[in-house]
């Protein structure tokens, strides 16, 4: 099935909505969607024919999509699920409203070195959390680098580059070309380093405003950074010696995703703070990209080149990146040495300026270092967490780089779920990066309802509700017609909560009685009007299993939402609306589900 016929309003698996289309890649096609188990927005990518007609490329597509979906980072996109429906394979993000890092350099806009910094400090970090847990990306682009509503930023895709793209290199899309890593040319398959050369060219054209090696063709493209440096330019000011180390085009002198992070903070930390870049919007038109408290500027026209300045006016003119991060004396990381010096290159330098460079990288070694250790990390006020939800906690935490990690589950009156204890306290100082460590809620002790109340008179189910803790009510305003005997309970309700099978301490249910037949229906229920247009009753859904429920409610044209999202469970508890109640087409019932 192509996205032509995959149009806005049309539901996949039952749950999501689809409103409109974000793009199309090589390989999928984007939409925005809405939730209708969640009430939230999402983004569904769904595998164009080509890729959704093929077996084993649709089985692994799935099996990475659900191996991704447990990375958590403030800085890698969210997974939330993934499946097919009717031949659509499709993989269900977080939706993300800022637009992408493309979107920008589409727009002819340029970073500065501190937004420049700020974007690929948090890009990194993504990066090495991924890798840490065994993932590569293989496939970075500024597409792959978007923004969240707030500007934060999020790495997309982690792990369908292998899934999706061809083999040969030559085939590539010339978007993944202008940013591989060399070696990936001569064969070598992507790895964490490659990832990291890929975020450094990104940032070259963040800050020049083209690409480095660029070209026309995949071989224009793929010959010219083989044995090549990133050329030097002074758009790249003080990140100059991080972007080149880490595009080094030996992969043995490049740095980690972790270090290239502490360095891009090492350089931003010595920058003006940066200006917020504006979100886009629902990925809108690039124009809508502006650069806060700033001038817009449009990139002028470069010619990239590589041509060495004159040997003779070198210790005059500064030395381009390339020349300084390949000093064999200091190295960044044990397992990241720069390759020797030839002996050309030596002979040219002057002892003069060769000492003025090594002093210049032990300085900024020796400040990596300390920057390591904590002295120049920075410090943040911990934010109050109380009363919060996980989710809304880490979305407040994110801005500062802290984890959050859950402890136990205590007996709380606070909402279940919801934080009731925090450490450290709200206010104290932590260390970007830091850990809280928080307490849930797992609500008031509960107790379970006797068994056996339906079809008991008003005394006897009163009494047994008594006898563990219960109180009861019979009203005679809320009885029903019923086909059941006079005065014996046809069902329980605590508040919305229809036949439940717990219930606070010392809470009072009220106990709804049968007033017998109805003389209008001949011995049935009491008639009722059929409902508006637009409207529809709500089914019993009690007692029904996971089938069929879902059977009940696609009749209906109903939606639901349980207690057990991530879990498979039996039957149906309890439910609210309660049955008959009128509502709103396509409206969402909440129902307590037995696992």
């Amino acid at each position: 099935m192509s996205p032509d016929t995959v149009s806005p309003g049309q539901i996949l698996a039952g749950r999501y909505q689809l409103t409109r289309l974000i793009g199309v890649g090589s390989s999928t096609a984007t939409y925005e969607a809405s939730d209708l188990t969640l009430q939230r927005s999402v983004a569904v990518k769904i595998l164009l024919p080509q890729y959704a007609d093929n077996f084993s490329l649709r089985e692994r597509f799935q099996r990475v999509s659900a191996a991704v979906s447990g990375l958590t980072h403030p800085h890698l996109t969210r997974v939330y699920d993934s499946g097919s429906d009717q031949g659509v394979v499709y993989l269900v993000t977080e939706y993300l409203s800022g637009g992408s890092l493309r979107d920008v350099l589409d727009a002819r806009r340029t970073l500065s070195p501190a937004q420049a910094a700020r974007v690929g400090y948090e890009a990194a970090l993504g990066l090495a959390a991924a890798h840490a847990a065994g993932f590569v990306h293989g496939s970075l682009h500024p597409s792959k680098i978007v923004f969240d509503a707030d500007g934060r930023i999020r790495v997309i895709d982690f792990g369908l580059a292998g899934v999706l793209e061809p083999a040969r290199v030559a085939e590539l899309p010339l978007d993944t070309l202008r940013y591989i890593a060399p070696e990936r040319v001569d064969g070598s398959a992507p790895d964490a380093l490659g990832d990291v050369y890929s975020l450094c060219c990104i940032l070259f054209e963040s800050l020049t405003g083209y690409v480095a090696h660029d070209g026309t063709t995949a071989d224009e493209i793929t010959s010219g950074r083989q044995n090549s440096p990133l050329p030097s330019d002074p758009a790249l000011g003080t990140l100059d010696l991080v972007v080149a180390t880490g595009a080094a085009y030996d992969p043995r002198a490049r740095m980690n995703a972790q270090l290239l992070a502490a360095r891009l903070q090492s350089a931003g930390d010595s920058l003006p703070a940066p200006h917020a870049l504006a979100t886009n919007s629902a990925f809108k038109a690039p124009s809508a990209y502006e650069v806060l408290g700033a001038p817009v500027v449009a990139p002028a026209t470069r010619t990239p080149s590589t041509v060495p300045r004159p040997v003779e006016a070198r210790d005059e003119a500064p030395e381009s990146a390339a020349e300084r991060w390949s000093e064999p004396e200091v190295h960044f990381d044990d397992d990241y040495a720069a390759p020797p010096m030839t002996r050309s290159r030596r002979s040219r330098e002057s002892p003069r300026r060769r000492l003025l460079s090594l002093l210049a990288l032990i300085v900024v070694v020796g400040g990596l270092g300390a920057w390591k250790s904590g002295v120049f990390t920075t410090r943040h006020d911990v934010p109050r967490l109380l009363g919060l939800s996980v989710a809304q906690s880490a979305k407040v935490l994110s801005a500062d780089n802290f984890t959050l990690v859950v402890g136990a589950k205590v007996t709380s009156t606070e909402k279940i779920g919801n934080i009731v204890s925090q450490t450290p306290a709200p206010g104290s100082s932590l260390q970007s990066g830091g850990t809280i460590t928080v307490n849930l809620s797992n609500g008031v002790p509960t107790v379970t309802l006797p068994v056996g109340l339906i079809g008991q008179t008003c005394a006897a189910a009163t009494q047994a509700l008594a006898n563990v803790g219960l109180n009861a009510v019979c009203p005679s305003t809320a009885a029903v017609f019923s086909s059941d005997p006079i005065d014996t309970v046809v069902s329980v309700t605590n508040g919305t909560i229809v036949n439940p099978s717990t219930a606070a301490p010392h809470a009072t249910l009220t106990l709804i009685l049968s007033k017998g037949p109805s003389s209008a229906t001949g011995g049935t229920t009491t008639t009722t009007t059929p409902p508006a247009k637009g409207q529809v009753r709500v089914p019993n859904l009690v007692g029904l299993t996971t089938a069929q429920v879902t059977a009940a409610l696609h009749a209906a044209e109903l939606y639901y939402s349980s207690d057990s999202p991530s879990a498979p469970w039996k039957v149906v508890l309890s439910q609210s609306p309660p049955a008959g109640t009128v509502v709103a087409r396509f409206s969402r019932l909440r129902l307590k589900v037995q696992r």
